[in-house]
Formats: C-alpha cells, sequence, structure tokens
C-alpha cells in the first residue's frame, strides 16, 4: 500500500481519517496561501490544491490528501476570528440565519513517473438558532469556534 499522507494539521481531519483504520502520516505545509477564485467551493478547491501540492513537494511519492472549509454568508467568505472579539462579531452575524459551509479535498497520487490530482468541493447548509448574548458568550468561552492562529495567512489576489 501507498504512503498516505494527511496535508493538514486539523485535529478534526486527522481524526476523521482515523475512522478509516489504514496508516497515515501527517505532513503540514507552511505554504502561503494565495486566493484567486471569488467562488466559495472554488475557494476551498484552491486552497486544499496548494496545501497537497506543496506536501506532494516534499515526498518522493504516495497519496496526498489536502483539504479547507471556509464559511460562507450571503455569499461572503468569513476567515477565521482572530480574536474573542471577531468570533462574538461572527457568531453575531451567523445566529438566527442559515448559512454555507465549504470543504474542498484534493487527492494527489504522486510516484517516481506520474502526478495525478483531483479536486472537488461540497457544500452544506447550516441553521443557526437564534442566540442569547449569554449563549454566545458560553460558545466562546468553550472554544467551540476556531480563532485564527498567527501563522496561517489567507491573500486575495
Amino acid at each position: 500500500m501507498k504512503r498516505m499522507i494527511l496535508a493538514s494539521g486539523s485535529p478534526r481531519r486527522k481524526e476523521l481519517l482515523q475512522m478509516l483504520e489504514v496508516p497515515f502520516e501527517v505532513l503540514v505545509s507552511d505554504t502561503k496561501e494565495v486566493i484567486t477564485k471569488n467562488q466559495p467551493a472554488e475557494v476551498t478547491k484552491e486552497l486544499s490544491y496548494q496545501k497537497a501540492i506543496a506536501v506532494a513537494g516534499q515526498v518522493e511519492e504516495g497519496i496526498i490528501i489536502g483539504a479547507d472549509t471556509v464559511v460562507s454568508i450571503d455569499g461572503k467568505i468569513l476567515g477565521k476570528p482572530a480574536d474573542k472579539e471577531e468570533a462574538r462579531e461572527m457568531i453575531y452575524k451567523l445566529q438566527g440565519k442559515s448559512h454555507m459551509v465549504y470543504t474542498g479535498v484534493t487527492v494527489i497520487a504522486k510516484s517516481d513517473d506520474m502526478v495525478s490530482a483531483s479536486s472537488f468541493a461540497e457544500g452544506t447548509k447550516v441553521n443557526v438558532a437564534p442566540m442569547t448574548e449569554n449563549e454566545i458568550e458560553a460558545y466562546i468561552s468553550l472554544s467551540l469556534i476556531h480563532i485564527s492562529e498567527p501563522t496561517r495567512h489567507a491573500q486575495i489576489s
């Protein structure tokens, strides 16, 4: 069986891949994310490809899986909040409404003489119930929303 590599440091992605009960390793790229697309599904495919191809460049062979997820409301992508204040603002925007969560995945098969890549994206409609201020504060304090890491950057071109 070929070496399988998850090109993501996401604990949730690692947990999902572990459910398959196949051996894999995690190799995270520190490549700078560059966004050139406008549609959320296309953005996730683009970013998942960037992650996977960067890791593919670090190995001789294997199956590399890259993934990226974005939240979109009214067609606008919401980035990861930088701090608790941004998290609070984001939850206020989302509560009581529907939004979309898109995940893009790229799978690259690399061997001595070949590199093959395939990408896809899926979107899921998420309904968030109206929340009180106390519920929003509890949600943030329990770290149920992921605050951006200082090393993660997205640049729009």
